[in-house]
């Protein structure tokens, strides 16, 4: 990252990505990254975009660590410093409308989930567009409007698949079997499950698999 800024900083980011996610969820290795990072910035030798991505892994921390409000208030100051760095901008919307679901603001989730999305579409950032709409339709799931919110986890559960994105296809997938259950579509949602559960075994997820049986 010192060496070759630019190199740098696309493993600074692909490194994250991985650890964040399952199968890994390392958010210990982030911490260790981000406080490693953040030694760096401090003696001056890391400048730029790469230090919106170190405050963004930090404030992932503080997320996990269900400190909210500390992660939001880094959130929003990355998307002020660092608006030009577009990728970074979705993710960080993307976490500002996690943590105000967390909190119950769904309405406010409802409308970072939404910029995320435009944005996303508008820098062609495919992986960005899915978990936009793959948010989107958790929270109209939660407020009822079971239409968009079946909308919106289809064009999801395309995008993942096109990807070869397992994980977030069987989720968006499940998701909306949950939506076909609470209308009384009953064969439709066991399909759905069904199809989420053969994913979820293909890639070996068993968190995933159990999850399933919660419907």
């Amino acid at each position: 990252l010192i060496a070759d800024n630019e190199h740098g900083l696309k493993s600074l980011r692909e490194l994250g990505m991985q650890w964040r996610g399952a199968p890994y969820y390392a958010y210990d290795l982030i911490k260790t990254l981000f406080r490693y990072s953040k030694e760096q910035v401090e003696e001056d030798r890391l400048t730029g975009t790469a230090i919106g991505w170190i405050d963004f892994w930090g404030g992932l921390v503080d997320f996990q660590e269900f400190q909210y409000p500390v992660a939001m208030e880094k959130f929003e100051r990355i998307l002020e410093k660092y608006s030009d760095e577009k990728m970074l901008s979705v993710e960080v919307l993307i976490k500002l409308g996690e943590s105000h679901n967390q909190i119950g603001e769904i309405i406010k989730a409802h409308g970072y989930f939404e910029r995320s999305l435009e944005l996303s579409v508008a820098i062609e950032y495919k992986l960005g567009e899915a978990n936009s709409l793959r948010s989107l339709g958790d929270i109209e799931y939660q407020l009822s409007q079971w239409s968009d919110a079946e909308n919106k986890l289809l064009r999801a559960a395309d995008i993942y698949r096109l990807l070869n994105e397992k994980r977030g296809e069987a989720n968006s997938i499940r998701g909306i079997a949950e939506i076909n259950f609470h209308r009384g579509e009953f064969e439709k949602s066991l399909e759905r499950i069904q199809v989420s559960l053969d994913i979820f075994r293909q890639i070996e997820d068993k968190l995933g698999e159990a999850n399933n049986v919660k419907i």
